[in-house]
């Protein structure tokens, strides 16, 4: 019985850890400043404004 509780505590925290893990990677990694950045290694200001 142990080992089931054990197993199932694990499964648990993995459950949760995981969509946390990529919540936070989604919020962090989605703004258009950080994409420029990343993709054509761009320097751009701190106070870049998109412009439609």
């Amino acid at each position: 019985m142990k080992v089931i509780n054990t197993f199932v505590v694990i499964v648990v925290i993995i459950a949760v850890a995981i969509p946390a893990y990529l919540w936070n990677e989604a919020k962090t990694d989605f703004s258009h400043k950080r994409q420029y950045e990343r993709n054509w290694q761009l320097q751009l200001p701190s106070k870049f404004k998109e412009l439609d």
